[in-house]
């Protein structure tokens, strides 16, 4: 992997990486991830958008760092299906799912769509500081209004139901990095903590009143209690990852889309594993759904290692 790398930003994407494996394995946790992961991922790549790029780079940019992994990864349930029915129908849908973003998973093709509009506002519009102030209001009412209207998971091409509601903290990402490279934030450990554990009792609180959140199957309860809640767990996971002693968020961070993508593959195999040793029901069971969860980083490790160092384009990355 790279090495010119910002340690903060690959501890963010960590921790919303370790909150996407937990919502994965262990119900028990939903106070922690039901408001935060994604919006924070969104967030983030916002925050890393370069402001323009010439049609070439962008195109080049998509297409290594999003579509590969889109294609090679989603070739993974299909492969199953084959060897499961026997039958060359997956093929004939994989063919169709490569070129519509459908039934290879939701989040690459919605990113994929995010950075397309980003891409065409930027290039309609002049990229000085209100500009993107006054851009972000304006997508970020789309985005709230569209969680009125869009409630459930459809066969929507590259999920663009989806994009629409989270593009909004997409650019809440660029309107922070605008923020940042004019204003220094300190690093504070104990601040962190406690703005973490606020959010978190928030978070179980709204929670006990059936104000649910999942952006992967577009579930919104209430947009007017829950978009605050997403756009505050993006600031609110900040101070901490600017700690500079999280070595397995660092990590996550750096192989976030490998560990994503296989993730859903490698939890049932963790749970196999403490099947055998008598340990059932990590969805529930606090921890057994912890052990779940450091089984499957230790698996993903290894494959992470052999996969940056012999191809990285697996993972979007070119050598």
């Amino acid at each position: 992997m790279p090495n010119n790398r910002i340690e903060w930003i690959d501890q963010y994407r960590g921790i919303a990486m370790l909150l996407v494996v937990l919502s994965h394995t262990c119900y028990v946790y939903d106070g922690f991830y039901v408001y935060s992961m994604l919006p924070m991922f969104f967030f983030i790549s916002g925050y890393l958008h370069k402001v323009k790029y010439d049609f070439r780079d962008f195109v080049k940019k998509i297409f290594f760092r999003l579509y590969i992994p889109l294609v090679i990864f989603g070739t993974i349930p299909y492969i199953l299906q084959i060897i499961k029915t026997h039958s060359l129908i997956p093929v004939f849908n994989y063919l169709i799912g490569i070129l519509t973003g459908v039934g290879l998973g939701w989040f690459l093709p919605c990113l994929i769509v995010i950075e397309v509009i980003v891409f065409l506002l930027d290039n309609m519009t002049k990229s000085s500081f209100i500009n993107i102030w006054f851009l972000t209001l304006f997508v970020c009412v789309v985005s709230f209004i569209g969680m009125f209207f869009i409630h459930e998971r459809s066969n929507v091409w590259w999920s663009s139901d989806t994009a629409l509601i989270s593009i909004g903290f997409y650019y809440w990402g660029r309107l922070y990095k605008n923020i940042s490279s004019q204003k220094k934030f300190s690093a504070n450990l104990c601040l962190g903590i406690f703005f973490v554990v606020i959010f978190v009792c928030i978070s179980y609180w709204l929670l006990s009143l059936d104000f649910y959140f999942n952006i992967s199957i577009n579930s919104i309860s209430s947009p007017i209690i829950v978009y605050p809640m997403c756009l505050l767990s993006c600031f609110v996971f900040l101070p901490i990852s600017r700690i500079g002693f999280w070595g397995v968020f660092s990590w996550m961070g750096r192989n976030s889309l490998l560990i994503y993508c296989v993730n859903i593959y490698i939890h049932p195999i963790a749970s196999r594993l403490l099947e055998m040793f008598g340990l059932c029901d990590s969805y529930n069971n606090l921890w057994v759904g912890s052990l779940n969860v450091i089984i499957q980083l230790l698996i993903i490790y290894p494959m992470s290692l052999f996969i940056n160092r012999y191809c990285p384009i697996v993972v979007g990355v070119k050598k």
